[in-house]
């Protein structure tokens, strides 16, 4: 009778210690997966840092063209005031001489 016991703990010990391979096989599969999620996510940051870097440049390059557009504005708004301030002053001394 003990020795049906001893062979029933043993085999019981054999099923456990399967049982453990088993889950430690399934937790290495487990990580190697996650390990690979990981790699996946951190290559796709990456990609994602260098889009928004791109982008930014880009933004940089639009504000800097609208900066000199309206700078090529106020120019030609002040050329155009400086041509008919010289135009009114023409007029003007040519009236003041006709008088």
């Amino acid at each position: 009778m003990m020795v049906m016991k001893d062979q029933q703990a043993e085999a019981i010990f054999k099923m456990i210690s399967k049982i453990r391979e088993y889950s430690n096989l399934k937790k290495g599969d487990r990580l190697k997966e996650l390990q690979e999620k990981i790699s996946l996510s951190e290559s796709q940051l990456q990609s994602c840092d260098t889009r928004k870097q791109e982008i930014s440049a880009e933004l940089n390059k639009s504000k800097d063209l609208i900066q000199n557009q309206d700078q090529v504005k106020r120019n030609i708004d002040n050329l155009n005031y400086k041509k008919t301030k010289v135009e009114v002053d023409e007029l003007t001394h040519e009236i003041e001489t006709l008088e």
